[in-house]
């Protein structure tokens, strides 16, 4: 049943991701958790393609119809055995206690095991295949990542290089120890056709302050 269902909800998905999800289903107790098929299906189905709404009413009405079922099926409570049992006889007993549970174990009753009706091999290609996309999509979420982060580093250091272009950081270092003055030698300076100096030196002290005074600014 699950299997139309899924198919109505998602159509066009790959069919081993279908009997890998039913299978998963028909095998599985969910008893204790209800999230638990949604949490399992949903992303499977969202990755292969399908509509988020469907997806969920498919996990509801999934949800609904299997735990119905795990109520009806329920083991009966303890009864009194209506024959008597050989303790020497193992498998006999194996099968009537099964019984007296509720369940039965088909190895030992029928004498031959019961294959799954879930085809393993699709089952192994189904899991590979949805191992792929999942990594594939890691890998693609690391890389926008590091792409991101190399983007950030790269403007940070275009700021840091525009910055020192218009802020240049003095290297005092290889002057340490040497004279720092400022000095001009034989200049001359000249102001509405008068000449002001002619020849003059200047010096100025390092770690000195000096301001310009004067009626014509010397």
């Amino acid at each position: 049943m699950s299997v139309q269902l899924i198919r109505k909800a998602v159509p066009g998905v790959d069919e081993a991701i279908v009997e890998y999800v039913d299978g998963y289903l028909r095998e599985n107790d969910f008893e204790d958790d209800e999230d638990a098929i949604a949490d399992f299906v949903k992303p499977i189905l969202l990755d292969a393609g399908g509509d988020e709404d469907k997806i969920n009413k498919l996990c509801e009405h999934l949800t609904q119809v299997l735990l119905s079922n795990k109520k009806a099926t329920a083991p009966a409570k303890l009864s009194k055995l209506e024959h008597s049992v050989t303790i020497g006889n193992q498998s006999g007993l194996s099968a009537t206690v099964s019984l007296g549970r509720g369940s039965v174990d088909l190895e030992h009753a029928s004498g031959r095991r019961v294959q799954s009706q879930v085809n393993q091999e699709k089952l192994r290609k189904a899991e590979a295949k949805i191992a792929a996309k999942m990594a594939k999509r890691n890998e693609k979420n690391n890389t926008r990542v590091e792409y991101e982060a190399s983007r950030l580093l790269n403007e940070q250091k275009a700021l840091q290089d525009e910055y020192k272009m218009y802020n240049p950081i003095l290297d005092y270092t290889s002057t340490k120890g040497k004279n720092k003055d400022i000095k001009v030698e034989n200049f001359d300076i000249s102001f509405a056709g008068r000449r002001i100096l002619t020849d003059a030196n200047l010096t100025l002290a390092f770690g000195r302050r000096y301001g310009v005074v004067g009626k014509n600014g010397i």
